[in-house]
């Protein structure tokens, strides 16, 4: 004999309110949500992503707090040692955020229903802003940005219209010549 699990949960839509709050605005019991435990594990998961954001912006705020007290005080070499740590602190949060929100993708696609959806919009949100504001931290106070907060290179791939010219007089696209990598010059190539 097996036995399955059924939660209901109130539609409620404020943070802090519980089952007592739509019960007393005179909703009954079948007016209650069914769900799954893969989605209440999902949103489970994205309070980790959450709390490690705010633990992501509190090392953000502590580096810019400690390199604004350079002007201020005649240990300067001490205090920006201290904001460059905190400055790296922002880089290990924010991997801690990216796994958290891996998990979140795990619980979330195993059961594909928008209120799972939902938590992963939430917690790629608040990856993508943490991963810009610790790569702008990194910048602002002058420590090499890591890979692991470098903005993904967007190769937008041409299409297939773009990319040819009809011939004058023909029909048949001509395919518009490609870059080689030897046609590639960098920076630091000396060219």
């Amino acid at each position: 004999m097996s036995h399955k699990v059924l939660l209901r949960l109130p539609a409620v839509d404020r943070p802090k309110a519980d089952l007592t709050d739509p019960v007393e605005a005179g909703q009954g019991l079948d007016e209650l949500i069914s769900v799954c435990v893969d989605e209440v594990a999902t949103w489970h998961a994205l309070t980790a992503v959450c709390d490690k954001a705010k633990l992501l912006q509190l090392a953000i705020d502590e580096a810019r707090a400690r390199w604004e007290l350079v002007e201020d005080r005649q240990d300067v070499e001490d205090i920006r040692r201290f904001a460059r740590r905190w400055v790296l602190e922002t880089q290990i949060r924010q991997e801690a955020l990216r796994d958290l929100t891996d998990q979140v993708w795990a619980h979330g696609m195993r059961v594909g229903t928008d209120w799972a959806g939902e938590a992963i919009e939430t917690a790629d949100r608040l990856l993508t802003e943490g991963t810009e504001l610790a790569r702008r931290c990194h910048l602002d106070l002058g420590v090499p940005v890591p890979e692991s907060l470098r903005a993904a290179p967007t190769t937008k791939q041409p299409k297939q219209a773009a990319a040819t010219e009809a011939s004058p007089g023909t029909k048949a696209p001509v395919t518009a010549p490609k870059a080689s990598p030897t046609d590639v010059v960098t920076a630091d190539s000396g060219a």
